[in-house]
């Protein structure tokens, strides 16, 4: 939070949040007797002496629902969502073969076709909207024999195989899905990357 070298100009500080630049600005208007002017994510803000900060981020809050819907209703924003929910189907479909692949590519196939499994499916749930049956995905792997947060702890120089690190990362998979509904999205740069650098 700063206030510029022209007093009646506010400049937010990285990581303000709306509630404390209008606290900052009202309370910079008042101190100046005179209009206090700010932008917030582009919004363009004007704090009077006689503003109050809960006013202020009630016309911010406004003013951005406006615009939010002008955008969404805009040729650009329809087109936008035309092209976000044809992806989100898209994603949906993968994910469903994969499903059906799951039980598959475990008791028939080896690590390699399981990591460009879990590459795949995972990348493909991260989508927001994709759904899936996660207890199927989940007792698959424990089935036979993967555990969440499988060689944690093992130093960098103990993944010397693929096998080792390829445990670790549907360990790493399945405490995602179990413990926090998601998987961290390098998960799949571990797959295609960091797998393949190993000798198999």
């Amino acid at each position: 939070m700063e206030a510029n070298n022209q007093s009646n100009i506010y400049v937010p500080g990285i990581g303000e949040s709306i509630s404390q630049s209008c606290k900052a600005a009202v309370a910079q208007a008042r101190e100046i007797n005179a209009p206090v002017s700010f932008t917030f994510n582009d919004m363009e803000m004007r704090a009077q002496p006689d503003s109050t900060p809960e006013g202020l981020v009630d016309d911010w809050n406004r003013r951005m629902e406006a615009a939010r819907k002008a955008w969404q209703e805009s040729p650009e924003g329809i087109a936008y969502e035309q092209n976000r929910l044809a992806e989100i189907a898209k994603a949906q479909a993968k994910v469903n073969e994969l499903e059906e692949k799951l039980n598959s590519v475990l008791l028939d196939q080896g690590m390699d076709e399981l990591m460009e499994w879990v590459a795949e499916f995972t990348s493909n749930t991260d989508w927001v909207g994709v759904t899936f049956d996660k207890e199927f995905v989940i007792g698959a792997f424990e089935h036979v024999g993967f555990k969440e947060n499988w060689h944690v702890g093992k130093p960098p120089e103990w993944f010397d195989t693929r096998q080792k690190l390829g445990q670790y990362i549907v360990g790493q998979m399945l405490d995602g899905y179990k413990n926090h509904g998601c998987v961290p999205q390098i998960i799949a740069y571990w797959c295609q990357e960091k797998y393949l650098e190993l000798t198999p």
